[in-house]
């Protein structure tokens, strides 16, 4: 039950999370439901319809509420909506068993791969059956929404997924985590407690390695940054351990961001960092690989120390720092305004550009151009290579929004997918649809002038 209540509790945090002129919004949509939504990257298709994964929590017994039209399924389960060009929806449908179900999916070239955490017998869509405990359950669809394929992956104790990764060699890695010990499908000891468990399979769901790593305590999910050009993996977590286990550094403040490189072939350590400031540290951020170096945004709390050489902007700024592929910091800024910047992400990025997604509640100060919308804003920014502003806006209403991932649509705009919580008011055009929590809010954005020409909710 530990490690299921420690999932859970991932799994609320993200769905809380996720130019200077002046720009307007033309069309916005909402999809909702009574209860807890969150949303995935987007995958747009060669004929320019695309697809919103999200997850979906209505509680054992309710029916289906808001604009939601696919079948209930149980606590917590999956749902893919697909819309056109014009932001028609075409199709919804949902997975899951008759409990909960909740993980992550990528794009292969012919559908979908989803990873989940599952404690649902076979029912519903799903047909392995549980093993007492969460477990791992792997299963494909077209993109049609059939179900290709499905199994399972089992430990003797509690699983789960975290994170999944398409891999360059066209295999696929699933961060899990798995308590300590060999049983099941786990060949790899691990360390103590609750571990990060990994597990490379190719597109058909057979394991080709798994590997666990952790300190001598519980950890949290590590997720996947990306590869390097020689197909080694970079993992990362943000962690308040001390050096145990495989961690062999304490951190600095009391959350740092720890990096881990792996091989590709074998799963085993080639080197891992604590990155860090001092006192409260770093939180809810995100890493990537670009060009073989390692981008690392996360919000700080911290002053000048540890590892940190610049100044804090505001309450809280956003700590923007580049390292070499051995983990060794060559460059480092803030962003951030007068008040606190949450919840960062890079959204996408290019050789030359990074988008990055901030919650904000600071008004115009230091980076910040505009002023803030309501309780907490999507302050969008893109920088070079650097961090330095290149251009920004402030999206929002008169309740916390925020920005979880971005698409390019095939027109070349900008599609965002975001949380809600505000009503009609601000930027925001159409109603709240929960009342519990929050809305996915769906935007296209023009990708020259910033401005937003099509709004919408799930």
């Amino acid at each position: 039950m530990q490690l299921y209540r420690f999932l859970f509790f991932v799994f609320c945090m993200v769905s809380a999370s996720a130019l200077t002129a002046q720009n307007l919004i033309a069309n916005q949509i909402s999809l909702g439901c009574g209860n807890l939504n969150t949303a995935y990257s987007p995958y747009v298709d060669n004929e320019g319809n695309y697809y919103i994964v999200s997850a979906v929590e209505l509680g054992l017994g309710l029916p289906n509420l808001g604009n939601l039209t696919a079948e209930s399924r149980g606590k917590t389960y999956m749902l893919i909506t697909k819309y056109d060009e014009y932001h028609d929806i075409q199709w919804q449908l949902s997975y899951g068993g008759d409990s909960l179900d909740f993980g992550h999916y990528y794009a292969l070239d012919d559908g979908f791969l989803f990873a989940c955490t599952s404690n649902s017998p076979i029912s519903g869509n799903k047909t392995i059956p549980s093993n007492g405990r969460n477990h791992i359950w792997l299963f494909k669809t077209d993109f049609d929404g059939n179900i290709v394929y499905q199994r399972g992956f089992y430990t003797n104790d509690d699983s789960g997924v975290n994170d999944i990764y398409k891999l360059n060699d066209g295999n696929l890695l699933i961060s899990a985590l798995a308590s300590y010990g060999i049983s099941g499908d786990k060949t790899s000891t691990g360390y103590a407690g609750v571990d990060g468990w990994f597990i490379k399979i190719d597109e058909d769901g057979n394991i080709i390695w798994d590997s666990a790593i952790g300190t001598n305590d519980d950890d949290n999910g590590f997720k996947i940054a990306g590869q390097f050009s020689n197909g080694d993996i970079l993992l990362w977590q943000s962690t308040f351990g001390l050096a145990s286990g495989a961690k062999t550094q304490d951190n600095f403040g009391l959350q740092n961001t720890w990096l881990i490189r792996i091989s590709n072939i074998t799963g085993q350590i080639e080197w891992e960092k604590t990155i860090g400031g001092i006192e409260n540290g770093e939180s809810l951020g995100d890493v990537k690989i670009i060009n073989d170096k390692i981008y690392l945004i996360t919000p700080s709390d911290s002053g000048i120390g540890g590892m940190r050489t610049v100044p804090k902007k505001g309450t809280r700024d956003i700590w923007f720092v580049v390292l070499n592929d051995s983990g060794e910091i060559i460059h480092q800024t803030s962003l951030g305004g007068d008040g606190i910047e949450s919840l960062a992400r890079i959204i996408d990025f290019n050789v030359n550009t990074t988008r990055l997604g901030v919650r904000s509640d600071s008004n115009i100060s230091i980076d910040k151009n505009e002023s803030s919308r309501g309780m907490a804003d999507i302050w969008y920014l893109e920088t070079d290579l650097f961090g330095n502003i290149q251009r920004q806006k402030t999206i929002g209403g008169n309740h916390n929004d925020w920005l979880n991932y971005m698409g390019i649509l095939n027109n070349s705009n900008l599609l965002f997918v975001a949380s809600s919580r505000s009503g009609i008011n601000g930027d925001k055009t159409i109603a709240r649809i929960a009342s519990n929590s929050a809305d996915i809010w769906i935007l296209e954005i023009d990708a020259v002038t910033l401005d937003v020409v099509n709004e919408h909710q799930i």
